[in-house]
């Protein structure tokens, strides 16, 4: 936790490239249910803006390594 990141996509499809943001992890190990039979799980939750066509994009650390991926956004948090 405290680790900066960052998030590379290409957010809502506007022209120009890729986008990337920058945030902190601010936890480990979170869990999100998607429906009634269905949670993800293991999850690292970070403040770094992830919008729409950033999914299935790397999360990386300042040194370039993949740690994750752009996987969900809880809308109106």
């Amino acid at each position: 936790m405290g680790q900066e990141v960052i998030a590379i996509g290409h957010a809502l499809g506007l022209p120009g490239g890729p986008k990337v943001s920058k945030g902190v992890i601010s936890a480990l190990g979170r869990s999100i249910a998607v429906d009634a039979q269905t949670t993800m799980v293991d999850l690292i939750q970070n403040d770094a803006s992830i919008n729409p066509g950033n999914s299935g994009r790397p999360l990386s650390n300042n040194l370039g390594e993949v740690i994750g991926i752009n996987t969900a956004v809880i809308r109106g948090s």
